[in-house]
């Protein structure tokens, strides 16, 4: 039965000739990313709330003087951005965890670049934590087809899944909203991509969403293998370049979409 089907899937890719954009074509050969289990996502997401938890912040950050000089380098969108996240018990434990990591006790200890990254760090971290059980590869045939735009390294790196997304109220394209019907559709964290809902192959604006993510897996990639380690560092240099960050991923998905998609024409 699989002989038979890698037949099919060989004939429908080499043999019949693309339409459009080339990508509906593969609409039929590509599996579905997994599901989340929404019911558990969703209590892991919502029962942190501000009612349920009192702990109080690290020492580091009670301190009037460190969110002063974080918005005057940053911003009061980005102090309020940042305060926000801390509402989350799970994300005070995890960015505990990264100051003992990092040695940075008292304010000398780290520049205000850093002290301002761990709050947004801690949550991405977090937030890998919660879906990455759930994730999975990409699917094989995606990969290949990917590989033509990209490292296949790259491709096969990134695991992705579908589930709801968390409450992500920082500036930029990674702004997320805890809510099905949000215009953001998905978050990127290291090597991860958790979709809001499942992707229509047939929707050439669906591609340009996937490829998107991947370039910042790519960019991820180049920060680090280790992914929970490169969520620090894209954290900072997300607060100081985001917006150069966002044109350089829209300009490359339009570039890399319109290559595939002439590559499709003569190859998929």
């Amino acid at each position: 039965m699989r002989i038979i089907v890698a037949v099919i899937l060989w004939v429908f890719l080499f043999v019949v000739p693309g339409k459009s954009s080339g990508l509906e074509d593969l609409a039929t050969g590509v599996s579905s990313p997994p599901y989340g289990s929404y019911e558990l996502t969703l209590k892991t997401l919502i029962d942190d709330s501000p009612g349920k938890f009192t702990a109080d912040l690290p020492p580091l950050y009670r301190q009037p003087e460190i969110w002063r000089a974080i918005q005057a380098k940053y911003g009061i969108q980005w102090r309020n951005a940042l305060e926000k996240l801390l509402i989350s018990q799970r994300t005070r434990t995890e960015l505990a965890k990264i100051l003992v990591e990092k040695k940075c006790k008292l304010y000398s200890d780290c520049s205000i670049s850093q002290m301002a990254a761990y709050p947004l760090g801690a949550a991405l971290r977090d937030f890998y934590n919660i879906y990455y059980p759930h994730s999975r590869p990409l699917d094989p045939l995606l990969v290949r087809y990917l590989s033509l735009i990209m490292p296949r390294a790259i491709a096969k790196s990134a695991r992705w899944l579908v589930a709801p997304l968390p409450s992500l109220q920082v500036p930029g394209r990674m702004r997320t909203a805890a809510t099905r019907n949000s215009n953001r559709e998905i978050l990127v964290v290291g090597n991860l991509i958790v979709l809001a809902r499942h992707p229509s192959w047939l929707k050439d604006n669906e591609w340009k969403l996937l490829i998107a993510a991947l370039r910042d897996v790519e960019r991820n990639w180049y920060y680090g293998i280790v992914a929970t380690d490169n969520i620090l560092t894209f954290a900072e240099d997300y607060l100081e370049a985001h917006s150069a960050i966002d044109s350089d991923s829209e300009f490359w998905t339009i570039t890399r979409f319109q290559e595939l998609s002439k590559l499709c024409r003569a190859k998929c």
